[in-house]
């Protein structure tokens, strides 16, 4: 739970393929830096997104196996008291994301949140010079960036950016 929180859980799957291949060609190196944390922090997001969640087989398993299926181990589950554990923090997850999701919705529809702005380039660029700061927050009259928001600043700017899109193309499209 630590290296989860820390975004330092190790590397599996194809992931770990691509980094091992990576570390033994330094000259590739400068193109996937970091590749832990980046993984990290994308499995971190998807499991307090609301319904992306579900997909996630961690989730899944936790939600649907009992204490002694041997899939449950990989996970640290060793009785019924941890299954509990884990099905009661899956659930304060699953609670956190949807609060984070419908604030973010609120607030994008007040105004109070900004994401990435429009595709065009020159708009988006006009926008910025008029006062417009992407991704962030206000706060009383300041902006303030949530990037290093993790694991929700990509639920945050995906929400506002929902909302910014129906203003621009309306309410069947959103």
């Amino acid at each position: 739970a630590s290296d989860e929180a820390k975004l330092t859980k190790e590397l599996t799957g194809r992931v770990k393929a691509i980094d091992s291949v990576f570390k033994k060609s330094p000259f590739l190196r400068p193109f996937f830096l970091f590749a832990r944390t980046g993984v990290n922090a994308l499995d971190m997001t998807s499991k307090y997104t609301p319904i992306l969640n579900r997909f996630i087989k961690e989730h899944s398993d936790l939600m649907t196996k009992s204490w002694d299926d041997p899939d449950m181990i990989q996970y640290g589950i060793k009785s019924q008291s941890d299954l509990e554990i884990a099905q009661a923090t899956m659930r304060g997850r699953m609670a956190i994301g949807n609060g984070v999701t419908f604030s973010a919705i609120w607030m994008a529809l007040n105004g109070k949140i900004t994401g990435n702005g429009p595709p065009d380039r020159q708009l988006r660029d006009s926008w910025t010079q008029s006062g417009w700061q992407p991704r962030s927050l206000k706060i009383g009259d300041a902006w303030i960036s949530y990037e290093s928001l993790e694991p929700f600043n990509m639920i945050l700017s995906f929400s506002a950016d929902i909302v910014d899109g129906q203003r621009v193309m309306g309410e069947q499209w959103a």
